[in-house]
């Protein structure tokens, strides 16, 4: 093992360890250094502690196993380190393992493959539905979906294409899962095969807690998409979206992220995951705002801006009221809408039911204020959670409805 500092410098210590797999979401290890290079070592400790923001500012660890293959153990800050009497020893955790093959088990076509850790009750599991392999043809590319019920594992393997490259794939093929169950659903492993060799990371993996009000999609809906129409429609969104150059964005989706959130409250108090679901609402719902970038609209508005203020200066109402009347138009844009009226407004085109409006207005305007929730079950408090829950879902399926108009 080695533990290096800035890239193209020389190793800060030199020696031997052992990585250590506990449990899925355990990895850990321990470094005994035999060579140190005792003032850059010391002069890089100081500058990670007064540096704690800058992620470059950690230290890497790298190694290579028994068999001679090559390991990057990522950035690493020690949870314990000595340095006595000329020894020096690290503990602490990684999040990944990461290394190079080349062997002949390596896979010969251009994919990206990601493995989960399953049992016969995990998420995953239930909504295969007892199949064994299923293939979709999306993005171009073949997407094949294999239970391994011996190996308690579920593979998928995407071919990569125009629209689905490497490195992009391995961000985009997971979120889904994420958005769809609610969950932080992480494979254990990652491929990113390159015909030539494969670059494998072995990951720890989250806890999953089960908590189905946080889910988007739920397998007991009657009203619900197929397991494989929803992640299909999920992937599209997610790998279709472009920054203002036309490029494809490696970064997390927002709606992703926002369900994140809530996974993140799946077993916090009820009035946190009010707070995270009338937010959540929020943000979904911000999303759904048309961009108005078109000069000809910008001029549409200020010319009925014109007009009503034209109104209102012959009307025979008193001086005051004018130009209170005068100020509200003039600070009015369409581009700052209100949620409450976004969200009005979804309700009045049947994208959300008016009981779910209500949910939001109502929780929303109590728990944002400080009014604390029950902290047990409540018929009454219950029926809204659930609402405001349907409410999420209703935006993100407006969200899914709106690109797949725009990619069609």
């Amino acid at each position: 093992m080695q533990l290096i500092g800035r890239d193209y410098q020389p190793p800060l210590a030199s020696g031997s360890g052992e990585v250590a797999m506990q449990s899925l979401a355990d990895l850990t290890y321990r470094f005994r250094a035999s060579e140190i290079d005792f003032k850059a070592l010391t002069g890089a400790m100081q500058y990670q502690r007064e540096n704690s923001y800058q992620s470059i500012a950690r230290m890497r660890l790298v190694g290579v196993d028994a068999e001679g293959v090559d390991w990057a153990c990522g950035y690493t800050i020690p949870a314990k380190q000595d340095l006595v009497d000329g020894r020096f020893e690290a503990e602490g955790e990684l999040e990944s393992l990461i290394c190079d093959d080349a062997s002949a088990s390596r896979s010969a076509t251009s994919s990206t493959e990601l493995i989960y850790s399953v049992d016969r009750l995990h998420p995953l599991v239930l909504a295969m539905r007892g199949q064994y392999e299923k293939k979709i043809e999306m993005l171009g590319s073949t997407i094949t979906f294999t239970f391994e019920r011996e190996a308690a594992c579920l593979a998928i393997v995407a071919e990569h294409s125009e629209q689905l490259p490497p490195t992009y794939a391995e961000q985009w093929l997971v979120q889904p899962f994420r958005i769809m169950f609610g969950q932080p659903l992480m494979p254990r492993l990652y491929a990113r095969n390159l015909g030539g060799h494969s670059m494998i990371s072995v990951s720890t993996v989250p806890r999953v807690k089960n908590a189905s009000w946080s889910a988007f999609w739920r397998c007991d809906d009657p009203n619900g998409s197929d397991f494989f129409e929803c992640y299909s429609g999920l992937l599209h969104m997610i790998a279709l979206r472009r920054d203002s150059r036309g490029e494809p964005i490696y970064e997390l989706h927002p709606v992703t992220g926002f369900y994140d959130e809530l996974s993140g409250v799946a077993r916090a108090s009820r009035w946190v995951m009010a707070l995270a679901l009338a937010s959540t609402s929020e943000g979904l719902t911000k999303l759904l705002r048309p961009a108005r970038t078109m000069s000809s609209d910008r001029k549409a508005e200020r010319d009925e801006k014109v007009a009503l203020i034209d109104v209102i200066e012959s009307s025979g109402v008193s001086a005051r009221l004018k130009s209170v009347a005068v100020k509200a138009v003039q600070n009015f844009s369409s581009e700052n809408e209100t949620i409450k009226n976004s969200l009005r407004r979804l309700a009045a085109q049947s994208i959300v039911t008016s009981s779910q409006f209500s949910a939001w207005n109502e929780i929303r305007n109590s728990v944002m204020h400080g009014t604390l929730m029950s902290p047990f079950s409540h018929e009454e408090e219950d029926a809204k959670l659930a609402e405001l829950a349907e409410l999420v879902r209703a935006v993100t399926r407006e969200l899914l409805r709106v690109s797949s108009a725009k990619a069609s």
